[in-house]
Order: structure tokens, then C-alpha cells, then sequence
């Protein structure tokens, strides 16, 4: 007979569970106390949900033929892999935080580089830790994140219809999640990114667009400082953290 280990938790940026096997006829303790160390070590404290069984064949198939629960999941052997998703899934980038905006509020492509610009110096000032790794340029009409612009540049001054892809929207027992929300919510910082995007969203979403580039330019802001035109310059962590 082999015994199982399985180590489940849900990738929400794709829609799906994702799980570490290790099977073998004596588990080695030693082998899972060292995975979930370097789980911790590398990514803090993950929600898993843990689960051990026994079959006659130490493949997966055995598993999923045991218990249709596990039919549906993104299996791995190799525990290294499976840290590095999870580490992947810790750290969120501008676009999965314009998502969650526009969830919350619908906007034009140029008002939501200023909202986002906002959440970002808003959390890096209150933590010391940026809220996403992509780089912000000084551009012509304030701060901007290019990967941002380029996927939504195309809605021009318009509003952005932006609708959550509801084939994984995931439902707990008393509420809708979106899969936004919780690719926020699971990152590191989570529950405060959150409140402070709706911080920010609360005290300067009814201001236009043209209002919070005129905002951003202010005398002595982080855009002022270093904007030159034709030229790409970077608006870094240490220039908005020196802003008060």
C-alpha cells in the first residue's frame, strides 16, 4: 500500500488548485517538514489544505479514482516547482491591480493611471513595500505604468468596460468572490492593498481624469521632479517615498 501526501492551495490569477504529491510506501516526515519550512521561509503563511489518504499505487490516478475531490487539480511532483508558482502567485503586477480598480469603478484608461499611481505611493508609503514590481515612467500627463497603458490603451478617453470572466468566479458560502479580489487579497500585504485602493478610489474618484493629472503635477510630487519632455524617466520608489 502507498500512502499520500497532497498540499493543495488555489492559484487565483488562473482559476485553479494547484497541488503538491508526494507519494511513497513510508512517508519520509523529515522530506514534508522540510517542504513546509521552505514554503514558509519563501512565501510566509500560505493557506494549504493538507490532505492524506492511502492507495494500492503510489500514481495519481489512484488518488483521483479514490476521491473525485482531487479529479479537477494542477498536480506536481517536484516541490521546488510548486514553491515557485506559489512565490509567483505572492507577487502582483500593475495590471492585476488595474483589474481590481476597474472592478470597483469603472474609468478611462488615463484615470486609471493616476488611481493606480495613487494606491501605489499611498501603500509604499505606509508599508516601505511596493505594491507591484512594474517600473513608473514620468510621462507627458503624469505617472504611467507601461504595461498598463498597453492593455488598455486602446479604449482611448473612454471608459473601460472591464468584466471579471465569471467561468471562475468563486463562490464561498455567502458571497461571490471575483478572481481579482482574492489575486489582491492572497498576495503579500493583501488585506491592506485593498484598503488602501479604496482609500484612494474614495477620496479621488469623482475628481476627472484632467483633475488628477493636474493633481500629479503639483510643484515638488515625484512627477515634477524628474519629468522631462521626450524622455522616458523613471519615477522610483525613493522619490515618492521622500514626497510628504
Amino acid at each position: 500500500m502507498y500512502k499520500h501526501f497532497i498540499a493543495i492551495t488555489s492559484l487565483y490569477s488562473k482559476g485553479i488548485r494547484f497541488a503538491w504529491h508526494y507519494s511513497a510506501e513510508k512517508v519520509d516526515s523529515t522530506l514534508i517538514q522540510e517542504f513546509l519550512g521552505q514554503l514558509k521561509r519563501k512565501n510566509g503563511d500560505i493557506k494549504l489544505g493538507i490532505h492524506k489518504l492511502t492507495t494500492e499505487s503510489p500514481e495519481w490516478e489512484s488518488v483521483v479514482k479514490s476521491d473525485s475531490y482531487f479529479k479537477d487539480l494542477l498536480v506536481t511532483n517536484d516541490k521546488d516547482r510548486f514553491i515557485e508558482l506559489i512565490s509567483a502567485e505572492q507577487t502582483l503586477s500593475a495590471v492585476d491591480v488595474a483589474k481590481f480598480i476597474l472592478t470597483i469603478s469603472p474609468m478611462s484608461p488615463l484615470k486609471l493611471q493616476k488611481i493606480l499611481y495613487l494606491s501605489y505611493e499611498k501603500l509604499l508609503k505606509a508599508t516601505g513595500v511596493p505594491m507591484f514590481k512594474d517600473p513608473i515612467y514620468a510621462w507627458k500627463h503624469g505617472p504611467v505604468v507601461e504595461s498598463v497603458y498597453d492593455a488598455f490603451k486602446s479604449y482611448g478617453s473612454h471608459l473601460i468596460p472591464y468584466e471579471e470572466d465569471d467561468s471562475i468566479i468563486m463562490n464561498s458560502a455567502d458571497m461571490t468572490i471575483s478572481p481579482s479580489f482574492m489575486r489582491i487579497f492572497s498576495s503579500e500585504h493583501g488585506p491592506l492593498t485593498i484598503k488602501m485602493i479604496h482609500s484612494v478610489i474614495e477620496e479621488y474618484g469623482s475628481l476627472s481624469a484632467w483633475d488628477l493629472v493636474e493633481l500629479t503635477h503639483e510643484p515638488g510630487k515625484p512627477w515634477a521632479k524628474v519629468y522631462k519632455p521626450g524622455a522616458n524617466k523613471l519615477i522610483t520608489d525613493d522619490i515618492i517615498s521622500a514626497y510628504s
